[in-house]
């Protein structure tokens, strides 16, 4: 009896006798002696036995044999790695793919092989077996780990991540023979095995997703082996799988458009077209596949139920861009692939054609398309065998080609067009182009009913790159999940350039509502559903748009954005304020939470994100502290949450969400007039522009409204959209002091907290308030000095060159304005802001307004205000009224000593948050700041900024 229990507990010999020993020679009878030992070897067979099995098994996923319509996430598996990278295993044919490990068969460093391996050989490999123990990390392991996050990320497990290869094992128990869907996805390529037949192999480059890969896999009654190999390239490694009855997967696939119809969407003259098929034949015997021309003809229709067309012969069709459509399960599967040898050379035909176009809404859509073009084609970035670059170039294609047949036959070509678009438009601001991306869905039914939009709002990216050639463009894989979305709440995309994110700079809002404007022209919105959203930076620019313009909007959904600005754009100058009074505070949403009061906010924010999650936590701690309740959730398994991520997405929030245009309440706060408005309240003046100026309004009743005011001289409130008794006096409470006013025909009324000073005939209003930036938000000029020397007569001057140059550089376009004085007319002064470069000798302008501007230029000093700069090479850069046009600014860049005069290359858009500077250069690499800051209200006061730091310029 005691050998028989030493050998079932054979792993605690040890223990095991000493037990047995003590008890028999110990205890009482010897019943009694035997009975104990009889339920210890019980005990310890069933541990032995639990110990056994998880020795010799790998992680079980069992499928209820009760339940049809299930759905299963595997979170735990047996991880084998991680495997890096080897060069001196991969043939040369591996080493050119992007995911060089998946062709890499690690498993037969154990004598064992991908395609041919069991359980318990999975649970045998160790360190000690391999062929190849010095190319293995410290941290390989051969170990199960359970994680119920959403996807699976290595990056948790291993040190190694970046170029490296990972196994993941599980067996699937069945208790009958049927058919799943596995839904798969991964980050990067992947490659899956059922029982050891290979079901999946995606050896590409690419983020994780929700539906990014799927397949019918057959499960054999009892245990199935089931193993993927995963392939990093750098930074996140993923994985997810979930298992789906194929009850479920219909109604999953009925719902999101998610199939991959081709492997492969180039195919050269002589290739077979290879469809991905099978899976409709278990969901649709009605299932429809078709084939269209770039013209939209159908020249193929077929059943796919019964009919083997898993294979077409394309050699009876045209050189060309095809659409290939799946209609199953009432949903609509389309592909986009390209027939044909001649992807290069099809641009040299497609710009001579668009030169033919004369139309300029036509031929900037068309440099649109071009450029991107252009880019894809060139050899740094053209990637034929890559499926994600096949789309982006199939769609340029196909693009162009529907373009310019609709406008060589004189059709509509842009107006109410569905699918994907990008499209570009003059800018007013600089006379240049800009571009954007839209998506137009199904049920936009030419426009008979308008649609929602929600807009994409982009984050910094560095470098920053022109906005074709950018991640706001390229990111496909982004792109899908936000087209499904689209498709399934019927919304309108706008994926805005807002000019590469200047910091909350006015140029930002100013792009982006040129942009909507443009959309308007095209297309019928509903204007009273605009949502904003955005990532991180992209976050930030959104609620600041909220922030600045909270009637215009329905609702904003930000992912981990940054909620207070802790810096920002800097000149060459480095000036830094003293406090957050200024430029941060006005900047930062979190400081400004009451102008959300009637504007509903979705925040995600990703745990790990590089945006601390505090920033979001402030965020609504100050929203709930102006009674305001954001939905607020933090994520702890993705850093970088999506518009799809969590069961109650964004676009979820946005549902049924419209701009309320007539509150009861309103709360708003603004340091800037040019930000005054919120729904039917107006300031119209500030006591002090250094403060914050704060109103709240209430519609009592029909017709009472009280508002306190705090650091406000003037108010006005919009009678328009106010529910009133127009044969009744408006009584107005304002600050306790009660007011009735006759409103029959009343459009507005203002009223005056703080009478405006006499005798000024400047004031800082909602067009006139700078800073520097300010006036390039919208129509301006350059105009430049001239150059005495006679090689030079006629190019520009070198200040002005400087900041024309970094125009080009910092917007990605051929220049902007630029006239010399001498060529400056009524018009110009009437339209533009004029950028004036010089000093009153050799600048005519200047000579015309300076004695109407509060600077005077002497030999060895520069007076500003009655305040005087001493120095013999004095620079000075400042905003003011146009005395020609008080509706319109100047912004002098003068210097007492002009000859000697220079500046590094000035992007005044981005860094002009100032209303003027003087400087003065001291040496060669040195600029010393002598003063920086504001004119007051009144234009004729300033206040400067303290703590002033230097810092090497660019010369």
């Amino acid at each position: 009896f005691f050998i028989l229990l030493q050998r079932l507990i054979y792993r605690n010999q040890v223990i095991a006798k000493k037990l047995s020993n003590y008890i028999y020679n110990y205890t009482g009878s010897l019943v009694f002696k035997n009975l104990v030992c009889i339920l210890l070897a019980c005990l310890f067979f069933i541990s032995c036995n639990n110990e056994e099995q998880t020795k010799n098994s790998i992680p079980l996923i069992t499928i209820d044999s009760t339940k049809t319509d299930f759905e299963i996430k595997i979170t735990k598996w047996q991880l084998l790695g991680p495997f890096p990278d080897d060069n001196k295993r991969f043939t040369q044919s591996d080493i050119s793919t992007e995911n060089p490990g998946l062709y890499c068969d690690y498993l037969k460093d154990f004598g064992l092989a991908e395609g041919n391996i069991k359980v318990t050989d999975i649970i045998s490999i160790t360190r000690s077996i391999s062929d190849h123990k010095e190319n293995l990390t410290e941290e390989f392991t051969n170990k199960i780990v359970e994680d119920e996050s959403k996807y699976i990320f290595f990056n948790n497990y291993f040190k190694s991540t970046d170029k490296s290869t990972v196994y993941a094992f599980c067996e699937i128990f069945s208790a009958k023979e049927q058919d799943v869907l596995f839904d798969m996805g991964s980050d990067d390529g992947m490659k899956v095995w059922l029982n050891n037949q290979l079901i999946l192999n995606k050896a590409i480059f690419g983020w994780i997703r929700d539906y990014k890969y799927m397949v019918v896999g057959h499960l054999k009654k009892g245990r199935n082996l089931f193993y993927v190999k995963v392939y990093n390239s750098v930074l996140d490694w993923g994985l997810y799988v979930n298992i789906y009855s194929l009850t479920a997967a219909k109604k999953i696939l009925k719902t999101n458009n998610s199939l991959s119809l081709l492997d492969n969407l180039l195919y050269n003259i002589g290739d077979t077209l290879s469809i991905n098929t099978s899976l409709f034949t278990h969901f649709d015997k009605n299932a429809v596949l078709t084939i269209n021309d770039y013209k939209g003809e159908e020249i193929f229709n077929k059943r796919i139920h019964g009919e083997d067309i898993s294979l077409i012969d394309l050699s009876q069709y045209p050189k060309g861009a095809y659409q290939l459509k799946v209609n199953a399960t009432g949903t609509n599967y389309k592909q986009n692939f390209y027939y044909g040898n001649d992807i290069d050379s099809l641009y040299p035909g497609f710009l001579k054609r668009s030169e033919k176009i004369y139309d300029e809404k036509a031929r900037i859509n068309l440099e649109a398309l071009l450029t991107r073009y252009k880019h894809l084609i060139d050899s740094e970035n053209k990637k034929l065998q890559d499926q994600i670059w096949q789309r982006k170039i199939i769609f340029v294609i196909k693009e162009l080609e529907d373009v310019l047949y609709k406008l060589e036959n004189n059709e509509e070509s842009f107006k109410n067009t569905l699918g994907k678009h990008l499209r570009g438009f003059r800018s007013t601001i600089d006379n240049q182009n800009q571009y954007y991306k839209l998506y137009i869905p199904d049920n936009y039914r030419n426009g008979k009913n308008p649609l929602p939009v929600v807009v994409f709002v982009p984050f910094r990216t560095d470098p920053t790159r022109a906005f074709l050639k950018s991640f706001h463009v390229a990111n496909m894989n982004v792109e899908d999940e936000q087209i499904k979305a689209a498709e399934k709440y019927g919304y309108i995309l706008l994926w805005i350039n807002a000019r590469g994110y200047v910091f909350g700079n006015p140029i930002e809002q100013a792009d982006f509502f040129e942009v909507l404007d443009e959309v308007k022209k095209d297309y019928n919105i509903d204007e009273n559903k605009i949502y904003l959203t955005g990532t991180c930076s992209g976050g930030l620019s959104s609620l600041t748009f909220g922030m600045r313009y909270p009637s215009k909007f329905a609702a904003i959904g930000v992912f981990s954005p940054i909620t207070i600005q802790s810096g920002v754009a800097q000149s060459f100058l480095d000036v830094k304020y003293d406090s957050e009074v200024f430029w941060l505070a006005q900047n930062s949403p979190s400081f400004f939470t009451g102008n959300y009061s009637n504007l509903p906010i979705y925040i995600l924010h990703g745990h790990k994100n590089e945006v601390p999650e505090k920033q979001s936590l402030i965020f609504t701690e100050n929203c709930k502290n102006n009674n305001i309740k954001p939905y607020f959730k933090i994520t702890y398994d993705e850093r970088d949450p999506e518009i799809t991520s969590t069961d109650y997405t964004v676009f979820d929030f946005f549902k049924g969400k419209k701009k309320n245009n007539n509150p009861k309440v309103i709360d708003f706060s603004t340091t800037q007039l040019k930000y005054n408005q919120s729904y039917w309240i107006t300031i119209d003046r500030v006591i002090s522009f250094s403060k914050v100026a704060k109103i709240h309004a209430e519609h009592l009743k029909e017709n009472v409204i009280k508002v306190t005011t705090e650091n406000i001289a003037q108010f006005s409130i919009d009678l328009s959209d106010i529910k009133l008794d127009r044969t009744k006096p408006l009584t107005i409470i304002a600050n306790e002091k009660k007011v009735n006013y006759k409103i029959a025909s009343e459009k507005k009324v203002t009223i005056d907290v703080f009478p405006a000073p006499k005798n000024s005939q400047l004031i800082k209003n909602c067009k006139i308030e700078g800073p520097i930036s300010h006036a390039f938000s919208n129509g301006f000029l350059l105009v430049d000095c001239e150059n005495e020397s006679k090689i030079d007569k006629g190019k520009k001057s070198a200040p002005c060159d400087s900041v024309y140059e970094a125009w080009k550089r910092e917007y990605f376009v051929d220049g902007c304005r630029y006239k010399k004085y001498s060529q400056v007319n009524e018009e110009d002064i009437n339209k533009y802001n004029l950028i004036l470069f010089g000093n009153p000798e050799n600048n005519a302008l200047i000579k015309k307004v300076i004695d109407k501007v509060p600077v005077q230029f002497y030999r060895d000093s520069i007076v500003l205000c009655n305040k005087v700069y001493r120095g013999k090479n004095l620079g000075i850069v400042m905003i003011y009224p146009n005395p020609l046009n008080p509706n319109k600014y100047i912004v002098l860049v003068s210097s007492n000593n002009w000859n000697s005069f220079s500046i590094p290359h000035l992007n005044l858009s981005k860094e002009g948050w100032y209303d003027f500077v003087i400087f003065e250069k001291t040496s060669k690499y040195f600029t010393e700041i002598k003063d920086v800051g504001y004119f007051n209200n009144n234009w004729n006061g300033l206040k400067s900024i303290k703590n002033i730091k230097h810092k090497k310029s660019d010369n």
